[in-house]
Order: C-alpha cells, then sequence, then structure tokens
C-alpha cells in the first residue's frame, strides 16, 4: 500500500494557492483580506469557490459577489471546507472504466454524500459544521487513490466485481479489494488523508464510514457520513460499487440521535436539490 500512497501524494499534492488559503483558514490571526488574497491567486479556485459558495447546498441565502463576500457570509470555517472540496475536485485523473465508473459518477455521489452530511447534521449537530461538507466529499477517496494509481487493475477489478442494471454490485468490494490491492479503499483513502497531514476527523470518515460505530467515541464524523452515504446512494443516481444495500444501521441512527422523521426529510430535501448537485459538477 505504502507505494501507491507515495506515488498519488508526490502526482496530486494540493495546489499551493489551496494550501495556503487552508493554513490561513485555520489561524485565527488571520484576516478577511489575507484569507481572499490567498484564493485570488489561482483562477481556478476562485471559480469553484465561487460556484460552491454560490449553491444552496452551502447554505447561503444571499448571492456570493465576491471571495471577501464569502469569507464575510460564511465565515473562516465554513471557506476552508470550501477550499479543500474545491481543490480536491480538481485533483485527481481518473479513468471512466464501463458503464458504472467515470469521474462524473463518482463526483456526483461524493457531492450528494456531502449534501446529505450537511441536511443530517443541520439537524442533529453531531460535528462542527465545518467538517461535514468536505468529509463527505473525500469518503470515498480511496477509490480515486487505486483509479489512478493503478487504472487497469482497477478497471479488471470492477469487471470482477459485476452490476446489475441499477449498478449494484453482485460482490463486497471490499472483498474484492483486499483480494487485488491487499488493502480496501477505506484504507487506501485513511492513508492518502495522513499523508496529506489532514485532520484527524477526516482520516476516520475516510477509515470508518463503512463502520462507523467502531470509533463513535472519538469522531460521529464517520456515522453522519455512513448514513449521508446510503442516503444519497437511494435517491441520487452515482457510483455505488461498494455499497450492497442501502439500509442504514438503527444503532447508527440511534448515536447520531436521528429519528425516521428526519430521515424521510432529509431524503425529501436531498431530491430537491439533486439539479443544484448536478450543478456544482458542469
Amino acid at each position: 500500500m505504502r507505494p501507491i500512497i507515495e506515488g498519488i501524494r508526490q502526482d496530486s499534492t494540493l495546489p499551493d494557492a489551496a494550501l495556503r488559503t487552508l493554513e490561513l483558514a485555520g489561524d485565527p490571526s488571520a484576516t478577511i483580506d489575507q484569507l481572499s488574497q490567498a484564493i485570488g491567486a489561482d483562477a481556478v479556485l476562485l471559480a469553484r469557490v465561487q460556484k460552491l459558495a454560490n449553491s444552496p447546498i452551502c447554505g447561503c441565502d444571499r448571492r456570493v459577489a465576491s471571495v471577501e463576500h464569502a469569507v464575510a457570509l460564511l465565515g473562516f470555517g465554513a471557506v476552508r471546507s470550501v477550499c479543500a472540496a474545491a481543490s480536491l475536485m480538481g485533483l485527481f485523473r481518473v479513468p471512466s472504466c464501463g458503464r458504472w465508473f467515470s469521474p462524473h459518477a463518482f463526483w456526483l455521489h461524493s457531492v450528494a454524500t456531502a449534501t446529505a452530511g450537511k441536511l443530517i447534521n443541520d439537524r442533529v449537530r453531531a460535528v462542527p459544521p465545518d467538517q461535514v461538507f468536505f468529509g463527505g466529499l473525500i469518503h470515498d477517496v480511496g477509490h480515486l487513490v487505486l483509479a489512478q494509481a493503478r487504472p487497469s487493475k482497477f478497471c479488471r477489478m470492477l469487471e470482477m466485481i459485476g452490476f446489475d442494471e441499477n449498478g449494484v454490485p453482485s460482490h463486497d468490494m471490499r472483498d474484492v479489494e483486499l483480494d487485488i490491492f491487499g488493502a480496501d479503499h477505506c484504507d487506501f483513502g485513511a492513508a492518502l488523508c495522513e499523508a496529506w497531514e489532514l485532520p484527524e476527523c477526516y482520516t476516520l470518515a475516510a477509515a470508518h464510514h463503512h463502520t462507523p460505530l467502531q470509533v463513535s467515541e472519538f469522531s460521529k464524523l464517520p456515522g453522519v457520513v455512513h448514513v449521508a452515504e446510503l442516503l444519497a446512494c437511494h435517491w441520487v443516481p452515482g457510483f455505488r460499487g461498494d455499497l450492497l444495500g442501502t439500509d442504514i444501521t438503527p444503532d447508527v441512527i440511534k448515536m447520531l440521535g436521528l429519528r425516521l422523521k428526519d430521515l424521510y426529510d432529509i431524503s425529501e430535501e436531498l431530491t430537491d436539490l439533486l439539479p443544484d448537485i448536478h450543478w456544482m459538477l458542469t
């Protein structure tokens, strides 16, 4: 696993402007002007941040006309998350593998998961708000690690798994990943988060979004992402190769303090936001 992670870490580093932005967003002494200048230094990052900030998904009820406006309205923590998300979405170069895996299908699922996570956390406040969107976006990054580092083997693995007409896998992807790569996408995703020195909550989300109860005493972000991913998988068409089913474990629902009515309401809101999720990927 280490050679793959090292190769990805070297080939897929976050842009300098993004690194500077993340550093400033975490600095309590930084000013709005400093943060805005850092974002504005990268035209691509600037465009993505403005697009994300103007999406209803980010929860801003007024149009964001500039980076300074985004920082003032959303706050440093939210802008940090948006910058990280904008950088991540433009970072990897991955192949399409048949009908069910493509960059668009992958990011559609990831953005839908991030969106569902925000809707969940708006109700239960299980984790700091600025963790949720990026946590949902990065949870499956291990798939990108494998697709970029070993594209031919990754595509062959998907052929071995097999999918029905709805994209439901015939075999557990994590078991097949272990057989082929010696570790699954959760392990690879967590290793990349550690290599990038991201906060531990994101490492836990990547490592345990399928097994959130194992780390619930340390962070509830994996639990939020777990429920969000299953809701996204059920309501939004996208890559779901690692999910044999969409049933949500009752113990996770209880751990987060969710009610069944919350899940119905979140599902309805998520489907209402589907046009915005697609818009963010254009």
